[in-house]
């Protein structure tokens, strides 16, 4: 069986949309719905890409136990990120890797690029967030960010994969095997170390 790491990412992205367009949430338009209000909830957060990463020193508590995805994304951009000041050109790569992430999920899930704009925006504001704040719905968007963050690092190249410790047919297998949620769960928990 011939397969690309493209064909991966985006048949986990349809699993994972899938789960939380018709098990978490009733359909695609009440998830867009709620992602749109705690947009707008959170919207004095800053939401740009590019100077987001510099404030590496203020958010990574938080980012390691809150919104682990974003964690993961910015040590994949930047490894030596905890070890180096922020300069132009890594926050360059970071808003470079970003809009190929929510590029390739618009095209992956066939979601519209208004919405993509909202969900790219509503990605970084999450970065400044406290989960005290947050209603039932607005943590299961968390969740669903963390687990596309986590989905889309894993498979963004074949390095990755064999970090994981995924291998592409056992991936296919899971995919196939498992429901929407215990695929949701499966990804969260190879990283988190509960695999």
């Amino acid at each position: 069986m011939q397969y690309a790491l493209h064909d991966l990412r985006r048949w986990g992205f349809k699993k994972i949309i899938r789960y939380y367009d018709n098990e978490v949430f009733e359909n695609r338009q009440y998830l867009l719905g709620a992602i749109q209000s705690l947009n707008t909830k959170i919207y004095d957060k800053k939401s740009s890409a590019y100077s987001s990463i510099r404030m590496w020193d203020t958010i990574e508590e938080s980012l390691k136990s809150i919104y682990f995805g974003m964690h993961l994304l910015m040590l994949n951009v930047e490894p030596l990120i905890t070890s180096i000041s922020v300069d132009k050109a890594c926050q360059r790569r970071f808003k470079n890797v970003w809009t190929s992430l929510w590029k390739a999920f618009g095209n992956d899930t066939d979601i519209g690029s208004s919405d993509i704009a909202v969900l790219s925006d509503l990605g970084i504001r999450l970065c400044y967030i406290s989960t005290k704040d947050l209603s039932l719905d607005d943590k299961c968007i968390l969740n669903m960010f963390n687990v596309l963050l986590i989905w889309y690092v894993i498979t963004s190249s074949e390095v990755n994969l064999d970090a994981f410790r995924f291998y592409p047919l056992e991936l296919i297998d899971k995919m196939i095997i498992l429901s929407c949620e215990e695929f949701v769960n499966y990804i969260i928990d190879s990283v988190r170390g509960d695999r």
